[in-house]
C-alpha cells in the first residue's frame, strides 16, 4: 500500500490529495495495469468527487480492503504460489466451486451485470454468470495485485492436468461445472484431479506473453500433450463447433494424438429444474460396468448416454473447421495452418456425436431419420474415428435393423482400432469381418449376443488370417502378427466346429493374446482345438457347460506357458477337473488368475487344488457355486482351511454351498 500511495503521490503536483480522472488513469497504467483493467478498478470506485476528480488516498484504501477482503474466499490455508509454467496449472473441482460461490456472493452484493454488450444492463445470477464475465468481475481483479494467474493464487502448488478442457467461455459457469462433476464421476476420477482451463491457468494480466507465436508455443498445446483426454463441453446452442480454438483442441484430440488419448464430450441438462450433465465418453467410463461384475459393458453404455441431447446430431453434421471464427485474425491463419485435414476432422467430430445414437437410427423407418441417417453415415466413412461402440436393445424387429446394420458396417473407417457391437445381429459379424481383412490397426473386436454361428465364425476366422498377411513375421518363429490382438465372441452359438475353425486362425498367431468364448456351446473338442493357441494369454471358455475334465487338462497344459487368465467356470470340471488343474499349477503353469466356479468341485478337487498352490504363480482364485452334494461339512471345512493357508497374498473369492438346500453356506 505505502509504495503504491508513494508512486501515486508522484502525480500529485499539487499535493492536495486529488487527482483527475485522466491522472488517475495515468497512475493505474504506471503500476503495469492494462487499459480495460482501469476501468473495471474505476468502476462504482469510492473516493469520486464531484469535479469528476479523485480523493486517491480514499480509492486506495478501499482497493486494497476489496483486495483483501473481496476474494478472501477464494484462497484456503497456505494457498498462493508461482507455476512457470502454465501448462501446469490444472484446477480442481472443488477449487471451481469455490471460484463460482465466491462469484455468487459478489454477485448478489454488487449486482452484477452482464459483459456482452448488447445484454450490459441485464442483472446476472448463480445460473447466468459465464466465463467471460467471470474473468471480468473475479479473476483479474483477485489476481491484479499479483499479476498471477487463478490457479497460482488459489493452488499451494503445481497441478497438473489429467484431462483437457475444451469449451466456449459463453456457457454458464454453473453448467460448465456440472459437465466437469458428471465426468469425474463417470472417469472415476478423485475430486483433486486437475482439469485444464484456459481462462485459470491463463494469467490475464499478461495473455499476449502467454500464448507465444507459434501453435507449438501456446499453453493450449503443451496442455495437451501432458492431459490423459480432452472434455469438449457442448453449449446448449453448440457455439463451441464455430470457435476456432475449440476446433484446434478437437483436431489434436482426435487426429493429431495418439490412440492412447480419449476425447469425452458433455453437455449440461435440465430435468424438473435441476441441473445435470449428460457424457459421450471414449470407449468406457467406470460408470459402465456391467451389473454382475466390473468389465464394461456396452448396454450400461448405451441407457447412460440414451440422455445425451439429439440435437446435437444436426449440429455436430454442420461442424466445418474451415468456417471457424477466432477474436484474433492471426490466430485462425495459424490454427488453419495447423489442421492439414479439415474435412477428416469435421467427419470425425460429427461421428464421434452421432455415434451413440446409431443403435437407435438403424431402428428407424422415419423419412427424416433416414436422411439424417444417411449423412451419418457419410461422416462415419469419411472419419478417423479410432473405437466405435453401437448396442441395440435384444427386444426390437433384427429385421427392421438388418438392412442398415449392413449400411453401417459398410461405412466402417480403416482408421477404427476398436469396434463393439452388441446384440446387433449376425450381418454384424460379415461386416467387421470384412473391415479386419483390410485393416492394419484393428486390435480389439467384440461382437457380444450377435447371433453368432459356427458358419459365421468361418467367415471371421479367414479375416484373421487375411490380417495376419498384412502383419509382419515375428524373427526367428514360424509365426505372424496381425493387428488383432483382443477377440471377444461371447454370448453367442458357437460350438466345437466354430472353436477349432478359430484355432486354425490362432496357430500361427502370435499377436491375438485375448479370446472371449464365454457362454457358448463348446465342448471338449472345441477346447483340445484351442489349446494349440501358443500365444493365447487371456482365455474366457466359462458358461459353455460342456467342457470336462477332459477339455480341461488339455488347456492348462497346452498353455501352461502362455496362458496367464483362464476362466472355466460354469462347465463341468467335477473334482477330476481340479486335479487336472492343480497339476498343471504344480508342474509350471504361469497361471495367475483362475476362475472354477460353478463346476460341482468338492473336498477332494480342493484339496489337489490347495496342495499345488504352494508352488504356483497364482494370485486370484474364484471359486462360486455347489459343491457336490455327498462332499461333508468336516471335509469342505477342512479343504477350505488347507486353501487358504496355501499360499500368501492369494486372493480367493468364493461363495460355497454345501447342498441345495443352502445348509453349509460359507462366505470366506
Amino acid at each position: 500500500m505505502q509504495r503504491v500511495l508513494a508512486a501515486f503521490e508522484q502525480f500529485d503536483t499539487s499535493r492536495s490529495g486529488k487527482v483527475t480522472q485522466d491522472v488517475f488513469r495515468d497512475m493505474f497504467k504506471s503500476l503495469g495495469f492494462q487499459d480495460e483493467e482501469v476501468e473495471v478498478l474505476l468502476d462504482k470506485l469510492p473516493g469520486r468527487l464531484a469535479d469528476d476528480s479523485y480523493d486517491y488516498r480514499l480509492s486506495l484504501r478501499s482497493i486494497f480492503k476489496r483486495g483483501t477482503e473481496r476474494f478472501a474466499a477464494l484462497v484456503g490455508e497456505g494457498a498462493g504460489c508461482s507455476i512457470p509454467q502454465t501448462e501446469l496449472r490444472g484446477i480442481t473441482l472443488p477449487q471451481l466451486h469455490t471460484a463460482l460461490s465466491c462469484a455468487t456472493a459478489l454477485c448478489m452484493e454488487e449486482l452484477w451485470t452482464s459483459t456482452r454488450p448488447e445484454d450490459k444492463d441485464l442483472p446476472l445470477s448463480h445460473e447466468t454468470i459465464n466465463l467471460y464475465d467471470l474473468v471480468h468481475y473475479l479473476v483479474k481483479p483477485a489476481t491484479a495485485s499479483r499479476k498471477c494467474s487463478h490457479v497460482e493464487l488459489v493452488a499451494s502448488g503445481m497441478q497438473t492436468p489429467v484431462w483437457f478442457v475444451s469449451h466456449w467461455w459463453g456457457e454458464a459457469v454453473a453448467n460448465f461445472i456440472a459437465c466437469l462433476k458428471q465426468h469425474s464421476k463417470d472417469r472415476g476420477l478423485d475430486e483433486h484431479s486437475p482439469y485444464w482451463v484456459c481462462a485459470y491457468a491463463n494469467n490475464q494480466h499478461a495473455i499476449d506473453a502467454e500464448l507465444g507465436v507459434t501453435v507449438e508455443e501456446t499453453p493450449f498445446f503443451r496442455a495437451l500433450q501432458i492431459a490423459h483426454g480432452t472434455v469438449s463441453i457442448l453449449d446448449a446452442e453448440a457455439v463451441v463447433f464455430t470457435r476456432a480454438w475449440c476446433g484446434y483442441e478437437l483436431y489434436i484430440s482426435v487426429i493429431a494424438r495418439g490412440s492412447d488419448f480419449l476425447h469425452d464430450i458433455y453437455t449440461a441438462v435440465k430435468s424438473n429444474s435441476m441441473l445435470s450433465a449428460v457424457g459421450l465418453v471414449d470407449g468406457f467410463a467406470v460408470a459402465d460396468a456391467g451389473f454382475i461384475d466390473s468389465r464394461p459393458d456396452p448396454r450400461s453404455k448405451a441407457m447412460r448416454e440414451a440422455r445425451f441431447p439429439a440435437h446435437f446430431q444436426q449440429a455436430a453434421l454442420q461442424f466445418h473447421v474451415t468456417e471457424a471464427k477466432a477474436s484474433v485474425q492471426s490466430d485462425l491463419d495459424m490454427i488453419l495452418r495447423t489442421i492439414t485435414d479439415p474435412c477428416a476432422l469435421d467427419a470425425t467430430v460429427a461421428s464421434k456425436v452421432c455415434a451413440a445414437q446409431l443403435g437407435q437410427m438403424m431402428l428407424s423407418s422415419e423419412v427424416i431419420e433416414a436422411e439424417l441417417f444417411e449423412r451419418e453415415l457419410e461422416a462415419l466413412q469419411k472419419s478417423r474415428l479410432r473405437k466405435l461402440v453401437v448396442s441395440l436393445p435384444s427386444y426390437l424387429p433384427a429385421a427392421t435393423s438388418a438392412d442398415r446394420l449392413s449400411q453401417v458396417c459398410g461405412a466402417l473407417p480403416t482408421t477404427l482400432e476398436d469396434i463393439r457391437f452388441e446384440k446387433t445381429g449376425k450381418g454384424a459379424t460379415a461386416g467387421v469381418a470384412a473391415l479386419l481383412a483390410r485393416s492394419t490397426v484393428l486390435a480389439s473386436i467384440r461382437l457380444q449376443g450377435c447371433r453368432i454361428d459356427d458358419s459365421d465364425v468361418a467367415v471371421l476366422a479367414s479375416s484373421i488370417l487375411t490380417n495376419l498377411t498384412l502383419g509382419a513375421q515375428v524373427p526367428d518363429t514360424n509365426t505372424l502378427s496381425g493387428s488383432l490382438t483382443s477377440l471377444n465372441l461371447n454370448l453367442n452359438s458357437i460350438g466345437d466346429i466354430g472353436a477349432k475353425m478359430l484355432a486354425v486362425s490362432l496357430s500361427s498367431n502370435a499377436s491375438l493374446t485375448s479370446l472371449d468364448l464365454g457362454n457358448n456351446a463348446i465342448g471338449d473338442e472345441g477346447a483340445e482345438a484351442l489349446a494349440q493357441s501358443k500365444a493365447l494369454r487371456h482365455l474366457d471358455v466359462g458358461n459353455n457347460g460342456r467342457i470336462t475334465a477332459r477339455g480341461t487338462k488339455a488347456l492348462v497344459d497346452g498353455l501352461s506357458e502362455c496362458l496367464v487368465k483362464l476362466s472355466l467356470s460354469g462347465n463341468k470340471l467335477l473334482d477330476e477337473g481340479a486335479v487336472a488343474v492343480g497339476s498343471a499349477l504344480k508342474h509350471g503353469s504361469v497361471l495367475t488368475e483362475l476362475d472354477l466356479s460353478f463346476n460341482d468341485i468338492g473336498a477332494t478337487g480342493l484339496a489337489h487344488l490347495s496342495a499345488s498352490l504352494r508352488t504356483s504363480c497364482l494370485k486370484r482364485l474364484r471359486l462360486e457355486g455347489h459343491l457336490a452334494d455327498a462332499t461333508s461339512q468336516d471335509e469342505i471345512e477342512e479343504a477350505w482351511t488347507a486353501l487358504h493357508g496355501s499360499i500368501k497374498g492369494l486372493t480367493v473369492s468364493s461363495r460355497l454351498f454345501v447342498n441345495e438346500a443352502l445348509a453349509g453356506f460359507l462366505v470366506r
